[in-house]
Parts: structure tokens; sequence; C-alpha cells
């Protein structure tokens, strides 16, 4: 009996006929759990459901706050609750890599956020990451359409981008992708100043790629503000056969939120587009009442979500201990930042 759980082993015969079980198959968004009992809401009429944890067994540490599943019904009692094919959950804790380990040879132990314990390939960190950033404010006299909503809009999308990827093909980032949106950054750079001295307190990230006035000319790739990740970014790109190119600054650049993570030693980059080669005239702007959504380049956005969602999944593919350090100290970045400020280099 499925409803009580229980066996019995009985004998039929061919000419036998048995009653055949009707079973209705509907969609639910889990809610949340308790001690015995997962709570479910169905889509269409808002009502909910509990079905004890002994239906689902080990399945239900794998649910997650407003997941689709599809529960199977007799007579109005829930029989089986089907999850999706693949779930993604965050790895909390790994051990480290021993030294000459590969991933074609062993794995390591690693537990996910729901505690269940998996193995996984040497090069998996819990805390690696690569940080897509925006800020999201704008100076009292702008509408804020391209500072900073071309960047903003942009990072939203290419997160969307992302997950779609990894909803219809499996295929997601390697290490953690953070997207990160600050406010403050006209008032000298405030939030991501916050957000870098909590993170460091963890471990830095490998990279860092600002988004900021996007909407002004034509992307011609990256810009680094240190020079040991060039031929690891220029091979990426060089993969992406678009023709995009890799620049590394000569000076520190403090005129935006990446420069909260330069400060810090962390590499960080910036698209190569305006900067270099002068800005569209419709686009010849800056903290002013014409920063307009109907100068905003669209064309241009969607390029860049593009873009960034191709060289981040690139990036996030390559293990942690193949990305070079930056070999800039904090007291000598601080102390060239001081010296460099001023520079605004129009070349290119």
């Amino acid at each position: 009996s499925v409803k009580k759980g229980t066996k019995l082993n009985e004998r039929f015969r061919s000419s036998d006929s048995v009653e055949r079980a009707i079973l209705d198959d509907k969609k639910f968004n889990f809610l949340y759990e308790d001690e015995t009992s997962c709570h479910f809401m169905d889509q269409t009429n808002y009502e909910q459901i509990q079905v004890n944890k002994s239906i689902l067994g080990e399945k239900s540490k794998l649910l997650k706050e407003n997941m689709e599943v599809i529960v199977q019904f007799h007579d109005d009692q829930a029989l089986s609750v089907e999850l999706p094919t693949s779930v993604e959950l965050k790895i909390e804790t790994t051990d480290a890599a021993i030294k000459g380990q590969t991933a074609s040879s062993s794995y390591k132990p690693a537990t996910l956020e729901n505690g269940i314990k998996i193995m996984v390939p040497p090069f998996i960190s819990s805390d690696d990451t690569i940080v897509l950033g925006a800020h999201h404010d704008t100076t009292f006299d702008s509408l804020g359409a391209n500072d900073n909503a071309s960047g903003l809009s942009v990072l939203l999308e290419t997160a969307r981008l992302l997950k779609q990827l990894k909803s219809e093909t499996g295929i997601s980032p390697g290490i953690n992708i953070e997207f990160v949106t600050f406010g403050g950054e006209e008032q000298a750079l405030q939030g991501s100043k916050y957000y870098v001295e909590e993170y460091i307190k963890r471990k830095k990230p490998l990279f860092m790629i600002n988004l900021d006035e996007l909407s002004t000319g034509n992307m011609k790739g990256m810009i680094l503000q240190f020079p040991e990740l060039y031929k690891l970014v220029s091979q990426e790109l060089n993969k992406m056969n678009e023709g995009f190119k890799c620049h590394i600054l000569s000076y520190i650049d403090t005129s935006g939120d990446m420069y909260s993570f330069t400060r810090e030693g962390i590499p960080s980059s910036i698209l190569w587009r305006w900067r270099f080669v002068g800005r569209r005239n419709e686009s010849n702007y800056t903290h002013s009442p014409s920063d307009s959504f109907d100068k905003i380049n669209f064309r241009d956005l969607k390029e860049y979500a593009g873009f960034l969602s191709r060289i981040l999944l690139r990036l996030s593919l390559i293990k942690p201990s193949k990305w070079p350090l930056n070999k800039m100290s904090a007291e000598k970045i601080m102390e060239r930042a001081n010296v460099e400020k001023y520079i605004f280099k129009k070349t290119m």
C-alpha cells in the first residue's frame, strides 16, 4: 500500500483484473519545513498543503524556498514529490587541496549549504569568487540614465543570462560569481569601500569587473588595473574570436568603485570603451539633467551583457590556482594613487 507504506505479497492469475489507480500531478512551490512536514503552495489557487518528510526521504534536504515541484496525488492524498532534475547549492566548506592533487586523479569532501556532504574536484573552493559590480546611485542634478542605470541594467541582464544558460543547458560557472550593486559611489565610493572592508575579512575575490556609464560608445574589450592577469584574460578574449582586446592602465584609476578593490590589491577592471576613444556626441555629458533615458543606446547594453556572460563563464572555469597574484603591495598602490589620481588619459 503506497498510502500506508506497507507491502503485501499476492499472486494473480493472467486472467485476473485489478483496478487501475488514477494519479494526479500538480505543480507546487516549496514554502518551508518544520520538524515533521514540508509545506507547499498550489500555484493556481494558492492553497497550502503539508507533506510528511517520510514521503520525500533524503530529497527534503534539497528543497529551497520557492522551488517548483510536482506533487502526485491519489484521492487527494499526496503520494510523492518530484524535484527539478538539478538543484543549485552553495558549497559552505571544503578541505584544502593536497599538493599534487589533480581533478582527474582524486576528489575531496565538501559540505553544501544544506548540510549534505559530497565529493568535488580539488580546485573547487567554498569562497573563490569573481565580482561583477555597478553603483545604483547618481548625483542630485542628474536623471541617472547612463550614470549609472546603464551599468546596473547590464549587471542584472548578465545575471539573468547566466541563470538561463544554467536552466536550459545545465552549464554553470565553475567558481562563484557575485553580482553586487553599490550605493554612495558619487559620495566618495562609500558603498564599495564598505563592501570591500567586510569582504576581505573572509577572502579576497580573484577579480572584480566594474560597470559604469556603459551607454557611451562601442566596446573594444577589457581594461586591467594590474598587469598580472593580462595573459590569462587575453587568452580568453582571443578564444571568443570577436576581436576584443585587453589593455593595462598605466596609472592607478581612482575614479570609480573599481578603486575600492584596487587599493586592497584585488585585481580589477572596467570595460574598454569610450574612455580611450571619446564619447559619442549624443552621450557627451556627465552629472547633468541631460543624462536621460532617451539617449541610452540599448544595442550597446545588449552587447555588453552578452559579452560579460561569456567572459565571466570562461574565467570562472579557470582553476583558482592558475590565477596570477597581484604583486603590488597596498602601500605602494596608495602611494601611486596619491600621485596619479588626477591623471586622465584619452589615448589609443
